[in-house]
């Protein structure tokens, strides 16, 4: 298809998002045939950080949506995404799928453009990794829903959806610019 396999990028959504950041760290901890760098970029929307029963205790006080989003909350809860981990059997504490927990592998992802809603069990598994790669030098570019639940944008009748359309767009433009 003419593509360059030195400069590729990973994107996702919700599990996809986790998917992206995984395959990412992969490749730059050299455990993929892969170059290091050929992940330039990421892009990770709603995005899977920790599992529900392991944020890590140094994030317990800024990761307050898993009690905040536990029930009531439209399109994913805190016992729907905690059966959804019991059903793939994922280990608390996997650092290959939940990337947040392998700090030390932070500081080499490439720039990233993460989206976090407000009503989303997940939406301080975004904030709380964009604050950790920032903190680490990594380019980072945010936008955040407050008020509007995971994946939001599914509904395009959602003036927000638009929004979420246009502000994606100039997310991915400005990682692939980074390329």
């Amino acid at each position: 298809m003419g593509g360059d396999p030195r400069r590729l990028f990973t994107i996702g959504t919700s599990a996809g998002g986790a998917l992206a950041l995984a395959v990412a760290r992969k490749v730059r901890l050299r455990h993929t045939a892969l170059s290091q760098d050929a992940i330039k970029c990421v892009v990770a929307f709603n995005p899977v950080v920790f599992h529900t029963g392991n944020v890590p205790e140094q994030y317990s006080s800024q990761h307050t949506a898993f009690n905040e989003n536990k029930e009531n909350t439209p399109i994913i809860d805190l016992e729907t995404l905690t059966s959804f981990y019991n059903l793939c059997n994922l280990k608390t504490d996997d650092a290959d799928y939940f990337v947040g927990l392998d700090q030390a592998s932070h500081q080499l992802f490439p720039p990233l453009y993460i989206v976090t809603c407000g009503l989303d069990p997940l939406r301080d598994d975004g904030k709380v990794l964009a604050e950790s790669l920032e903190s680490r030098g990594v380019p980072v570019r945010r936008d955040h829903y407050d008020g509007l639940p995971h994946c939001f944008w599914v509904v395009p009748t959602l003036p927000e959806s638009a929004e979420f359309l246009k502000n994606a767009i100039q997310g991915v433009t400005w990682v692939m610019d980074k390329m």
